[in-house]
């Protein structure tokens, strides 16, 4: 399990690094820097720029991660600018040695910051930013630091931020002002500041670098967990070569309406690419979408209302239809009609995994006691902030402004795994667990990209995935769907339509 770390904690890793002798911190700076040059690189692919960046180098070992990555940069044939925010000779032991290890054509035409100065010149460049810290505490920076900040983000430029976006308090996410950038790659493991407050719009896309020494994070205080590529690969369902279709988990989606069609057979669609043998959407009858969906679904009419909405008389044929589904998704397209309630009411006394989204939600939030009374199976729910405001206002808990703690809270009162979205997604578990997602990005900001996120984790569960785990693996596929698609910094262009084979391209690629 891979954990989020207080800024005191790296200090101490330092510490150590350094009693260890054998020139630890240097080798530790040198191994940084790299890593800041292969994420300049990994950004300047995606985007398609030419090999020109403009590092902003600080006093503090960041200035000097900037300055080891300038050095490798150059020898890549990247055309460099290197701004000081002092004299050479006023930099500290460490990284002044790593300035004079660049070339000489790059230390003479390094300039110095002046906040009178705009001394970036932004056309087609990254910016690195080197200029402070983890141990900012996070007040207004001093001159020329605020001018450099300014500028940058003023720049409509992708920015790299080293470890943490300077200005911001790496333990409360807290900032007066502080670097926006496009991502931030995260030396040796991810700061808690990163995942709260201004921390979670400010970092952008999370790189996470493993350094040498790392293992004697396992002896410091760490944050909360967070859940990464690694711990995907750990989780992602290890198939056998002589399966079959019913080996690999039947989905059944319950959804849909008279006016919202589309949703389940996006969330059935996200299901078959993320990895379920067998899909069926089981829609009202009045219910005629309007959009294609593949051939591969089985999509069944029940019996419904005159306003096109699922009611008791439903039950007959949808229990019938649910009797080879192995995990259950229902939500999508459902709506707010009380008719509804006595198919939720079934579905929660089924016995069968489940995922509750959209609707469903709604739904539970004007009549609790469904939960509360049929609950005989394993369940996420998947809330967006609206949804889980509701929740909290039915179930009687009190919001306390920690996102985290308010997911664990209602994870406990209704002895289900709930997955609360948004940026740096939280998924707490019943006992008490909780984790931050450390995928996704702005893309994911449209319509039907919740209903995707619905089938992929109903997908994970019927190939036998713990709730917890499924939500969990389920909500970094749909992230780092969205992230593989999309140039960092450039989040408009993708709609969820896309998103299910990302999601299938995703998870192939983990193994």
């Amino acid at each position: 399990m891979q954990f989020s770390f207080p800024p005191a904690s790296l200090r101490e890793f330092d510490r150590q690094m350094a009693a260890a002798g054998n020139g630890g911190l240097e080798t530790l700076m040198c191994h940084a820097g790299r890593r800041v040059a292969e994420a300049a690189e990994e950004i300047r692919q995606a985007r398609g720029d030419r090999k020109c960046a403009v590092l902003l180098v600080g006093k503090g070992n960041n200035g000097g991660d900037a300055l080891v990555a300038a050095r490798l940069l150059h020898a890549d044939d990247w055309k460099l600018q290197v701004v000081l925010v002092c004299l050479p000779h006023e930099l500290p032991e460490l990284p002044k040695s790593m300035f004079a290890l660049l070339p000489e054509a790059i230390r003479q035409s390094a300039v110095i910051a002046d906040a009178k100065q705009q001394l970036i010149d932004t056309k087609d460049t990254i910016i690195i930013d080197g200029l402070l810290g983890t141990g900012f505490n996070g007040q207004m920076p001093r001159e020329p630091l605020a001018t450099l900040i300014h500028v940058a983000n003023d720049s409509r430029r992708p920015i790299l931020a080293i470890d943490i976006p300077s200005g911001l308090n790496g333990e409360t996410g807290e900032a007066e002002l502080c670097i926006r950038a496009t991502a931030t790659v995260c030396l040796c493991a991810v700061k808690t500041g990163l995942l709260v407050n201004q921390g979670i719009a400010s970092a952008g896309r999370l790189i996470v670098a493993p350094l040498p020494g790392q293992d004697l994070l396992a002896t410091l205080p760490h944050g909360p967990a967070v859940f990464g590529n690694a711990e995907a690969r750990e989780l992602v369902p290890q198939i056998a070569f002589d399966t079959h279709k019913f080996k690999r988990g039947a989905v059944a989606v319950i959804g849909g309406s008279r006016q919202y069609g589309g949703a389940p057979l996006l969330a059935g669609t996200a299901a078959l690419h993320a990895g379920a043998g067998l899909v069926q959407v089981l829609l009202p009858a009045k219910c005629e979408p309007s959009c294609s969906y593949p051939k591969a679904l089985i999509v069944q009419r029940l019996s419904d209302t005159d306003d096109g909405v699922l009611s008791a008389d439903s039950l007959s044929a949808l229990t019938d239809a649910l009797d080879r589904a192995t995990a259950l998704a229902v939500g999508p397209g459902l709506t707010r009609s009380p008719a509804v309630l006595p198919v939720l009411a079934e579905l929660f006394g089924m016995g069968k995994p489940l995922v509750v989204d959209a609707d469903a939600l709604n739904l539970l939030s004007s009549c609790p006691a469904l939960l509360t009374q049929n609950h005989a199976t394993e369940i996420v729910l998947t809330p967006h902030a609206g949804e889980f405001a509701r929740l909290q206002a039915a179930f009687e808990l009190k919001a306390t402004g920690d996102r985290a703690k308010d997911a664990v809270a209602l994870a406990k009162r209704t002895r289900c795994v709930v997955l609360l979205k948004g940026a740096r997604t939280i998924i707490a578990a019943p006992d008490g667990s909780y984790s931050y997602n450390l995928s996704g990005c702005p893309a994911l900001a449209t319509a039907g990209s919740g209903d995707v996120l619905t089938g992929v984790i109903a997908a994970l569960l019927a190939n036998g995935l713990r709730p917890y785990d499924a939500a969990r693996l389920g909500a970094w596929l749909h992230g780092a769907a969205a992230e593989h698609a999309t140039r960092p910094g450039a989040p408009l262009g993708l709609i969820a339509d896309d998103l299910p084979r990302l999601v299938g391209t995703t998870l192939a690629d983990l193994y």
